[in-house]
């Protein structure tokens, strides 16, 4: 623990306890701290799911800190849904392991797309994705090189063959300036 200000003392006893074994456990600051013990006050009814599930999305995160964050954000906006809240609990799509974080949710985005251009910006995410495809076909033949190499030397013959072309531009620009000169000096 080690006190420090802010945090909620509406909250339980065994609440409290609770909050500050997952914050030890996912190495959560106290700002964060502070806020998900005043979500969790309006939320005493689904505590414990809540916890459960936002334990099970912070194993497999990244960065837990910034994923809490936003699972926060979803409490505050009303779009959270807690991990294997659907029927039985078991085997639905909140239990799979392999998920990064499927929000539980039954279809339909969880976030609003004004916050998704805010978090992510543009569409910078789906070229990103098809540059990865395009990486990844290229990478088949040969054992990932000839692919790849032949590609990058033609890239080279073409930026050479614009070079060569910008330089004949510029000798014929040169040529022209010389001839206006050439015409007002006379």
């Amino acid at each position: 623990g080690g006190g420090g200000g802010g945090g909620s003392a509406n909250l339980p006893g065994w609440m409290k306890d609770e909050i500050e074994d997952f914050c030890e456990r996912f190495d959560i600051e106290e700002r964060l701290r502070n806020r998900l013990e005043e979500r969790m006050e309006s939320r005493e009814s689904t505590f414990k799911e809540d916890m459960k599930s936002l334990a099970q999305t912070m194993e497999t995160a990244r960065n837990p800190p910034g994923l809490l964050s936003v699972k926060l954000r979803e409490m505050e906006d009303g779009t959270f849904v807690p991990k294997g809240s659907e029927k039985g609990g078991k085997g639905g799509k909140g239990d799979r392991k392999g998920d990064r974080d499927s929000g539980g949710g039954k279809g339909g985005s969880v976030m609003n797309s004004e916050r998704r251009r805010e978090l992510f910006g543009g569409s910078n995410s789906r070229s990103r994705s098809r540059s990865k495809r395009r990486d990844r076909r290229s990478g088949d033949r040969d054992g990932g090189r000839r692919g790849r190499d032949s590609r990058s030397r033609s890239k080279k013959r073409g930026k050479d063959k614009d070079r060569e072309k910008d330089k004949e531009k510029d000798k014929d620009r040169d040529k022209d300036r010389d001839k206006d000169r050439d015409k007002a000096d006379k």
